[in-house]
C-alpha cells in the first residue's frame, strides 16, 4: 500500500518523470495520487511468475524480434462497488495494484476502455507516473489502451472522477506483461539482473551478470562525430513496442508525395506477428542526452505514442506500414524521413536503428549495395550489406531504415549475421522500390503523383513544418 510518507515524492515524481511516459495531461488530481486507500486495504491482484523458457544467453537471428517481456491474460474489470470518496465535493476514485514476483518491468493491456470527459486514470510505481490520461486521446475506436512499461514487479491503477460526471468509464485489464529482460528507456542500473527460468520441475528466479544492452561495437548516434549530419534522420527512428508489448523492433516516419504531414510508420513485416496494432506503442527520441562521461548509465525520456492502424504489408520485401492513431506533439520535434526507389542507391549507406532496444546507433557502409534476397527467392527484392564498414547491427534492429547517400530510405532491415562478434557478417534489407510496387505507392503517393518521372524521389521534413 502506498501511504502518506510517499506523497512529496510522488507529486514531484509527476512533473520529473512524467516525460518517460505516454501522451497525457497535466491532471486535475495530482494532490491525491499516493495517499492511502480509504478502505482498509488496497485491492492487490498477485499475478504468479509465468512460465517460459528464458534464451537471454542463446544468440537470436534479425530475422526475429527482440522478445523483452511475457504476456500474461487476466481479467480485471472497473468495479464501481469498490470505489471510494476522496473529498467532500463527491469526488471519487477507484485504485487497484497487480504485482508478479520477479519481473523487471509490467505493463497494462486494456481490451476495454473508454473514459468520460473530465475524468483521469494514472499508472505508477513507487517512482514513476504515467498520466494523468484523459478522454482525449487515450479514448479510440478501437476501444483499447496499452501502457508503456514501469520498473520494478509492482504497478498501480487509479481512476479518479468528478462528482459532477454521471457516466461510468469501461475498463478492462486484458494483459499484465511481465519484463524479464531490460527496458529500452530504462538501462539497468543494478549490477544483476533477475531473469526467470523454467525447468522441468518447478519455476524459479536465476540471477545472471549484468551485460551492456548492445554490443561495444555500435556507433553512438548522439555523440559519435559520425552522426553528426544524420541528426535530422534520427528523429524521424523509434522505436516500436509490438506483438503484446512483449518485443520490440525499430521503425521510421516517412514523409508522402502529398506533403501532408501524416503520421505514416515503416517497420518490417515480420515484426508485426500476431500483434493487435492498437496496442502497439512507438517511443521516439530514445537517444543519450548528454556524452559526458560515455560509459554513464542514465535513463531516457523518450517520448511515446500508444495506437497504431495497418495499411499495408507485404512479405516479399518484408515491409508494412502503419498510421500513428495519437497526433505527435509538436515538443517530440520528429522528422518525416526521405525516401527513394531508385534501383542503385548510392554509399555512403547508414542505417539507424535500435540495436537490443538500446540508444540509438548508426551504422555505416561505405560500399555499393547488392541485390539479394531472403526467403522470397529466386526474386531479387532485397539489398545486401556484405559486412558494416563501422558499427553493425543486432535483434531489435529488425525494421530499421537503410538510407543512402542521399539522405533518403532505400529499405528496412529484414535480417542477417552481422554483429559486433561477427563483423564480417551481412545483413539483407527489404528493397523499397520491392515494396513500393506491392502496395507502399497507394499511401506514399495515393493521387499518382511522381509515376511519370521513373525513380521516385521525396526529400525528408520536420513534422512541424507542415502544420
Amino acid at each position: 500500500m502506498i501511504t502518506f510518507g510517499y506523497l512529496p515524492i510522488l507529486l514531484l515524481l509527476i512533473f520529473v518523470m512524467r516525460a518517460n511516459g505516454q501522451v497525457s495531461t497535466a491532471g486535475h488530481f495530482q494532490s491525491y495520487i499516493g495517499q492511502s486507500s480509504l478502505r482498509d486495504e488496497l485491492i492487490h491482484h498477485h499475478i504468479p511468475t509465468p512460465r517460459f523458457l528464458n534464451d537471454n544467453d542463446k544468440p537470436q537471428k534479425l530475422l526475429k524480434p527482440y522478445r523483452f517481456a511475457k504476456s500474461i491474460p487476466v481479467s480485471i474489470s472497473f468495479d464501481h462497488a469498490s470505489t471510494v470518496f476522496i473529498n467532500r465535493h463527491g469526488d471519487w476514485r477507484w485504485q487497484i495494484k497487480l504485482s508478479s514476483p520477479g519481473a523487471i518491468s509490467l505493463s497494462l493491456i486494456f481490451d476495454q476502455w473508454w473514459i468520460p470527459e473530465h475524468s483521469e486514470v494514472y499508472v505508477y510505481n513507487h517512482e514513476e507516473i504515467l498520466g494523468a490520461f484523459t478522454a482525449f486521446p487515450s479514448n479510440k475506436a478501437s476501444n483499447q489502451f496499452a501502457t508503456t512499461p514501469l520498473k520494478g514487479d509492482s504497478i498501480t491503477i487509479e481512476y479518479y472522477s468528478p462528482a459532477h460526471v454521471r457516466k461510468l468509464p469501461r475498463i478492462r485489464i486484458s494483459r499484465l506483461v511481465y519484463g524479464f529482460k531490460s527496458l529500452p528507456h530504462h538501462p539497468q542500473q543494478r549490477d544483476e539482473m533477475n531473469y526467470p527460468q523454467e525447468d522441468n520441475s518447478q519455476q524459479h528466479v536465476m540471477k545472471r551478470k549484468r551485460r551492456p544492452q548492445s554490443g561495444k561495437c555500435n556507433v553512438d548516434a548522439s555523440c559519435d562525430a559520425a552522426a553528426s549530419s544524420w541528426s535530422k534522420e534520427a528523429r524521424s527512428v523509434a522505436v516500436l513496442l509490438t506483438d503484446e508489448n512483449q518485443v520490440y523492433c525499430t521503425g521510421v516516419l516517412l514523409n508522402n508525395a502529398e506533403h501532408d504531414g501524416r503520421q505514416l510508420l515503416l517497420t518490417a513485416y515480420h515484426c508485426t506477428g500476431s500483434s493487435n496494432p492498437a496496442t502497439d506503442i512507438v517511443m521516439f527520441n530514445h537517444q543519450r542526452r548528454s556524452c559526458n562521461g560515455y560509459r554513464q548509465i542514465m535513463s531516457s525520456k523518450s517520448d511515446t505514442l500508444h495506437g497504431l492502424n495497418w495499411l499495408a504489408g507485404s512479405v516479399i520485401s518484408d515491409y508494412a506500414l502503419f498510421e500513428l492513431q495519437e497526433p505527435i506533439p509538436e515538443h517530440y520535434d520528429v522528422y518525416l524521413a526521405g525516401w527513394s526507389t531508385i534501383d542503385e542507391p548510392s554509399p555512403p549507406l547508414v542505417g539507424i536503428h535500435h540495436p537490443s532496444g538500446d540508444f540509438k546507433k548508426l551504422s555505416i557502409y561505405n560500399g555499393h549495395l547488392l541485390p539479394a534476397c531472403w526467403s522470397e527467392c529466386p526474386d531479387k527484392d532485397h539489398w545486401k550489406v556484405e559486412h558494416w564498414t563501422r558499427g553493425t547491427t543486432e535483434p531489435g534492429s529488425s525494421g530499421s531504415p537503410l538510407f543512402d547517400a542521399n539522405h533518403r530510405v532505400v529499405g528496412q532491415l529484414h535480417g542477417g549475421s552481422a554483429s559486433c562478434w561477427n563483423k564480417n557478417g551481412y545483413d539483407v534489407y527489404g528493397s523499397f522500390s520491392a515494396s513500393w510496387k506491392n502496395g507502399l505507392s497507394f499511401y506514399l503517393d495515393p493521387k499518382n503523383q511522381t509515376n511519370a518521372f521513373g525513380d521516385i524521389a521525396i526529400d525528408g521534413v520536420y513534422l512541424n513544418k507542415l502544420h
